[in-house]
């Protein structure tokens, strides 16, 4: 289930060769990291849309409003940056879960 990116993806280029002023602009996480932390990465998506979708569910919004909404702010997040690593069905069994609470 879980998406591991590219190592092309890892990281943006910094310094110069990247346009931008300063090296620390950029970063650069290292490898052994990302990998060590990617099962704590993809819980806490899990843990954004179940809360998100919990909240709205609590405040009176119907269940397609939600996950509209939490499929939204995905899109939003990982615009610019890779892929979200949780597929649009999952997110779906999230919300659902949330809503049948």
């Amino acid at each position: 289930m879980r998406k591991v990116a590219k190592r092309s993806e890892r990281f943006a280029p910094s310094g110069p060769e990247a346009g931008l002023p300063f090296d620390w602009m950029g970063y650069r996480v290292p490898d052994p990291i990302l990998d060590r932390n990617a099962d704590r990465r993809f819980s806490m998506h899990e843990d954004d849309v179940r809360v998100r979708a919990s909240l709205l569910g609590r405040l009176g919004f119907p269940r397609d409003f939600a996950l509209h909404r939490c499929l939204g702010n995905q899109e939003w997040a990982f615009e610019l940056h890779g892929e979200c690593p949780l597929s649009k069905d999952e997110t779906r069994t999230l919300v659902r879960a949330a809503f049948d609470r």
